[in-house]
């Protein structure tokens, strides 16, 4: 920091100092020292210029760093957004294919009811059949039919099981695909 003493000292025209020399009058400083004062505050002031507009300066260069550093990142995280859109786009429609293929549980249940309902009709038919054929009595009858029942009952079990675990692997595929993509 520059101070009053150290300006240069230069000779009044009265043949004092600029610098602590006083006029003939008590209240009053000789011209001199009023331009030894304004020029140390001119001094003092395009020192303080210069240091403001170096920091300006520096700020300025910050901010535009900071903005640029800014506008990459919001573009990388539109990217990134872009992307997910696109796979999430993509599951959605993956979706929607397997909605329209598969065949709605009322109409599985439908349709597998009426194919019970025949193959009951079937084995009715069979026993009365067998009955006329062999002559067998009404006890016997009903424990041949017990036993159809249960064998019915368990013969259709298993490809039930067959169908759904086929089902289920299907599914577990399906899905393994998707989140690959």
């Amino acid at each position: 920091m520059m101070i009053l003493r150290d300006l240069d000292t230069r000779k009044d025209v009265k043949g004092g100092t600029s610098m602590g020399h006083h006029s003939d009058k008590p209240d009053q400083l000789n011209g001199t020292s009023w331009v030894a004062l304004r020029d140390y505050f001119t001094l003092w002031l395009e020192r303080l210029e210069l240091f403001y507009n170096r920091r300006f300066e520096d700020l300025d260069t910050k901010t535009t760093l900071a903005l640029t550093a800014a506008d990459k990142a919001v573009n990388k995280a539109e990217t990134a957004t872009e992307k997910r859109f696109e796979g999430v786009n993509e599951f959605r429609q993956t979706l929607a294919d397997q909605a329209s293929r598969l065949m709605p549980r009322e109409e599985a249940l439908s349709k597998f009811g009426n194919i019970e309902k025949d193959l009951n009709a079937l084995d009715k038919e069979l026993q009365t059949l067998r009955e006329q054929r062999s002559g067998v009595t009404g006890r016997e009858l009903q424990r041949d039919q017990n036993r159809q029942d249960v064998s019915t009952k368990q013969s259709w079990m298993i490809p039930m099981f067959i169908i759904g675990a086929i089902a289920c692997i299907n599914i577990i595929l399906n899905l393994f695909w998707m989140l690959k993509k």
